[in-house]
């Protein structure tokens, strides 16, 4: 059995590592698998002190990452299920953000939901112009982890956060790239020379001085500083809302494949 994700160091290019989403038969949607196994690489200690770029990347041309795969948060205790989910989903994300050195999304075909929140997290983005970006939690009834608005708040604004969040619309690469959630479009024929183009001209600059500066960019990040009271009752509003009507309905409809009936309750 194939592994969940391919892990390769590059044969041109010193230093350079691709971890690439292995499960393009659900369009490399994330499951608990992939997410610890890249956890795991991007938390290994050796990997931190040599690696002075990764690239991470879906298998196949049809996406980057669908997402979360929702079949594992079916069922009974599906809060739990959530719940649990989300914390090894934030580790790889926070793996992903605290690694030393720079990560770069290529992104091909779908990125969407948790898979967007993960090409967010990464260092730069480059997409190609036939890309299509969103996430779409409004559709399945769900409030996204506050956390993750969070993030995505800091990366492109209150309004662009807002359209994308309410619309739940997937958009073009370009119209991606002008909300700011793609660094570069590029023709899907260009993709991978353009990414591994960016990722040979970090690996040949000086590593303390661009580990300095992302561990500096980043502090800036975060420095939006949200009060706890604040983030509990976003996240108790998450909650209730996982129990609403719409809820169900939405994970009914997602299973049966058809288009939802909100009721706001």
């Amino acid at each position: 059995m194939e592994s969940n994700i391919q892990i390769e160091k590059h044969d041109n290019i010193k230093y350079v590592w691709t971890i690439t989403m292995n499960n393009p038969e659900k369009k490399n949607a994330l499951t608990l698998d992939i997410l610890d196994q890249m956890s795991d690489f991007l938390s290994d200690q050796k990997i931190r002190k040599t690696a002075r770029a990764i690239v991470i990347r879906g298998k196949g041309e049809e996406a980057f990452s669908a997402g979360y795969d929702i079949s594992k948060i079916q069922g009974k205790n599906t809060q739990s299920r959530s719940e649990a989910s989300s914390a090894v989903l934030y580790r790889a994300l926070n793996s992903i953000k605290n690694f030393p050195s720079p990560v770069i999304s290529m992104i091909n075909g779908f990125c969407i939901g948790a898979g967007l929140h993960l090409a967010i997290s990464t260092d730069i983005r480059i997409a190609s112009d036939d890309s299509k970006i969103g996430i779409t939690p409004v559709k399945l009834g769900l409030l996204y982890h506050p956390d993750g608005i969070l993030d995505f708040y800091n990366l492109i604004g209150p309004g662009n956060t807002k359209e994308l969040f309410f619309t739940g619309s997937l958009y073009s690469a370009g119209e991606a790239k002008e909300m700011g959630l793609i660094n570069r479009t590029v023709p899907s024929s260009d993709l991978k020379e353009t990414v591994y183009s960016i990722a040979k001209q970090i690996s040949f600059n000086a590593p303390l001085a661009i580990q300095g500066t992302k561990y500096c960019v980043n502090k800036f990040s975060a420095s939006v500083c949200i009060k706890p009271e604040v983030m509990d009752e976003c996240i108790e509003l998450r909650e209730k809302i996982f129990n609403s009507r719409d809820m169900k309905e939405g994970k009914q409809a997602f299973a049966e494949k058809r288009k939802p009936v909100f009721k706001g309750e």
